[in-house]
């Protein structure tokens, strides 16, 4: 009668090999799919939430100033000088600076240039 030994061996062995890959996986799967965090999405209709990453200290300024000024539409805002690549994968970031705009639901402007979204802040503050 053969032994069934080897064969349980063999399995267990298999059975590792794939739990081991298996987990790897996962990981870079959560690395480079895009996600936002509920936080940036603006929580009144009709606002927005401005994410500003990989600014200097000089355009650091002059989004605060911006911040300051549109206070009548912006809900808040998340900064970060020195973002991980963690964090600029799962935003689908290619370059810094960049400046994000969330409504409600969705990004609504992504740009590296201040002044679009000053320009886009002007025109939404007009037709309040």
């Amino acid at each position: 009668m053969p032994s069934i030994t080897p064969r349980i061996g063999k399995f267990r062995s298999l059975l590792a090999l794939v739990i081991v890959v298996l987990s790897g996986c996962d990981e870079a799967v959560q690395d480079t799919y895009s996600y936002i965090p509920a936080f940036m999405y603006a929580d009144v209709e009709g606002k927005y939430y401005i994410a500003s990453l990989g600014a200097t200290e000089q355009s650091d300024i002059e989004f605060q100033r911006l911040f300051d000024d549109n206070m009548d539409v912006i809900t808040g805002y998340y900064e970060n000088k020195t973002p991980e690549d963690k964090e600029l994968n799962r935003l689908q970031i290619k370059s810094l600076p960049v400046y994000l705009i969330f409504d409600t639901k969705q990004e609504v402007l992504r740009t590296d240039s201040l002044i679009e979204v000053t320009q886009f802040l002007s025109k939404k503050k007009s037709i309040h």
